[in-house]
């Protein structure tokens, strides 16, 4: 398949770019793509994603409104720029795609890392956000949830900016391939929609870019270091997330796998309590990665959320 394919049988306009200023103050290209009318819906991307990890929902979810998917920069299409990012760059960098490509507030829905960026960009400007909605968010780790993860962290980086400069990752496909699959059985409960499509999809930037490994190391790096200061310290972008969760006064949905291995559905019954004006809906049989694993239950209970406060709001 051709690198475009994917985002032209998509979008009505297929791949778009957007520059913005990130958060080390350099100019950085988006990509985007966006589909339907109405209000804004931005999709955040969990971790490691990019824009075709809502290939199932966007279809349905562009029927009510105008859905809108970027790739965060270092991932998928976006500009890959060497120079590192202070933790939460995430968040200022999501405000001024917002900004940028919006203007009304916005429901942001985000998924896995993509929901505690979604919860921290609601805290810090709740004037773009009137709805929010978190899927599987990693808002209370323990650690970082899979074992490749944990043994990638302990990799030199200038090994892993090696490896990636010199286009070896693309000899070593057939191994990256074996690996995704492993990966996947902790986040799928229904194996059978994980196709070979999607494996295709979700590695082509890892294989196409230049950059790609060497940002997903240095970002989970980055996100270790978080989660060690959460659990010793009580300190750092999580921490600060996780105090200030009341100020969040937006309608939120918090959306849960029942059989999630990563964050358990105790920490959705945690998230809930701690949110002033949010309702719970745990997805029976469904795994870390809902909006793939079950996304028929995800885009009803998004559309149904909506739809709910449309009517609560005329009353």
């Amino acid at each position: 398949m051709q690198q475009q394919d994917w985002w032209q049988e998509t979008f009505p306009t297929g791949r778009k770019t957007l520059q913005i200023i990130d958060a080390n103050g350099h100019p950085v290209t988006l990509s985007y793509g966006e589909k339907g009318q109405g209000q804004p819906l931005v999709c955040l991307n969990g971790w490691g994603c990019w824009s075709y990890s809502w290939h199932q929902n966007i279809d349905a979810l562009s029927e009510h409104f105008r859905v809108i998917c970027f790739d965060g920069k270092g991932y998928g299409f976006s500009d890959k720029p060497l120079l590192q990012d202070r933790s939460g760059y995430q968040v200022k960098e999501v405000i001024r795609v917002i900004e940028a490509l919006c203007d009304e507030p916005v429901f942001l829905v985000g998924e896995s890392l993509g929901g505690l960026i979604a919860l921290a960009v609601a805290q810090e400007r709740s004037d773009l956000v009137s709805q929010l909605c978190v899927i599987d968010a990693a808002i209370f780790p323990r650690q970082m949830p899979n074992l490749g993860m944990r043994m990638m962290v302990k990799i030199p980086l200038s090994w892993v900016r090696f490896f990636d400069y010199s286009g070896l990752a693309r000899y070593c496909e057939p191994l990256l391939r074996i690996l995704y699959h492993q990966g996947q059985r902790e986040i799928y409960y229904n194996r059978r929609t994980l196709k070979e499509e999607n494996v295709h999809w979700v590695l082509y930037p890892y294989l196409a870019f230049q950059g790609a490994l060497t940002r997903l190391t240095a970002d989970s790096k980055q996100a270790t270091e978080e989660i060690i200061k959460l659990i010793r310290f009580n300190d750092g972008v999580i921490a600060e997330v996780q105090e200030n969760l009341e100020e969040i006064k937006c309608p939120t949905l918090v959306l849960w796998g029942e059989k999630d291995h990563w964050f358990p559905p105790s920490d959705a019954e945690r998230l809930k309590a701690s949110l002033p004006n949010a309702v719970l809906k745990v997805i029976p049989n469904c795994g870390h990665h809902a909006i793939s694993d079950c996304p028929e239950q995800v885009n009803q209970a998004l559309i149904q959320f909506w739809l709910q406060l449309g009517r609560q709001g005329m009353q």
